[in-house]
């Protein structure tokens, strides 16, 4: 088995360039767009500190990393790993055939600086690998959202997704309260699609960013919460199943349901740009309108009191549970 890999520059990174930007005053392009201006100021000052080590700025950083959104913390794990130790990665692969592991220094070399390409093709590689389990646990533990296909190693589908919610209200954005959602799902036909978005894992935007949960805001109403994508395309298959076997079922009301949604202005174009994938965090049917049961809301930690109307409920985080 060979792989060539192209030549690229050493991926050392010196102390004048470390925050990935041309100057020490350029942020990472994950901080770039977060709403707290705060999180950008003190990421500067401890980078441009001249005098401080490397190892002193980055424990910092981890430590400061703990109070900002839990969306912004998983970028900034991702960023960060162009500094972790390389034999600490490189050994968890030690039982792997000389080939594979001769592949994976030579990416681990070039890619080290950007995560999730160095995943991807180890993921790709993944079939001449003698412990693929041990390959999926590694990428749940450092991207926190694994590829799809990675479900299915433990054995079987996840039994249950839990969403961890951060909760803020306008007056105080930088006041974040934890909350969760766990779902019991069911097997059905929406399943794949549900756990697509789950792991963002998906090309339902047709190329582009794939849809995902994490970083969606929820919409609380009388009911419970909901959460639209629009403009979804789903590859052809997927569309006309979805479109044209959904059925309207008697949900028992007593129990808290998660539905799937599809809405189409003309259900025989799929690919109609109208199309919206609605998800529902309800305790009863959705009207009269024909919706996929994906799965069971078992516990929710969510207090009365939380009004979208009046503040932000984002998810932060998905977790499986095999």
């Amino acid at each position: 088995m060979k792989m060539e890999v192209d030549e690229q520059p050493d991926a050392t990174v010196d102390a004048v360039n470390l925050s990935g930007g041309k100057t020490q005053n350029e942020l990472p392009q994950f901080l770039v767009d977060v709403e707290m201006s705060w999180v950008g100021f003190l990421f500067r000052r401890v980078w441009a500190d001249d005098k401080m080590p490397l190892l002193e700025k980055l424990t910092l950083l981890d430590e400061a990393s703990k109070a900002w959104p839990f969306a912004t913390r998983i970028e900034y794990h991702k960023w960060r790993y162009q500094f972790k130790d390389e034999d600490e990665t490189l050994k968890l692969f030690d039982n792997e055939p000389e080939v594979i592991k001769s592949i994976i220094v030579a990416l681990h070399k070039q890619h080290k600086g950007n995560l999730e390409v160095f995943a991807k093709l180890l993921w790709s590689i993944r079939s001449g690998m003698s412990d693929q389990l041990g390959l999926c646990k590694w990428m749940m533990s450092e991207l926190q959202r694994p590829p799809f296909e990675a479900l299915y190693f433990a054995g079987s589908l996840p039994k249950q997704v839990i969403f961890k919610l951060e909760w803020c209200t306008e007056k105080r954005p930088s006041e974040r309260v934890p909350f969760e959602i766990k779902v019991d799902l069911c097997t059905n036909l929406a399943l794949e699609i549900f756990l697509r978005l789950c792991c963002g894992d998906n090309q339902y935007d047709m190329g582009k960013r794939p849809f995902e949960f994490v970083g969606q805001k929820l919409h609380s109403n009388p009911h419970g919460f909901s959460c639209i994508f629009k403009n979804v395309k789903f590859p052809s298959s997927s569309a006309t199943k979805m479109l044209t076997r959904m059925e309207a079922r008697p949900y028992g009301s007593k129990e808290k349901l998660v539905f799937l949604r599809m809405q189409c202005k003309d259900p025989n174009n799929p690919n109609n740009q109208a199309n919206q994938l609605g998800v529902f965090f309800r305790n009863k049917k959705i009207d009269k309108t024909p919706a996929f049961q994906v799965g069971t809301v078992v516990d929710s930690s969510i207090v009365p009191t939380v009004n979208t109307h009046i503040g932000t409920l984002l998810v932060s985080k998905v977790e499986f549970v095999q």
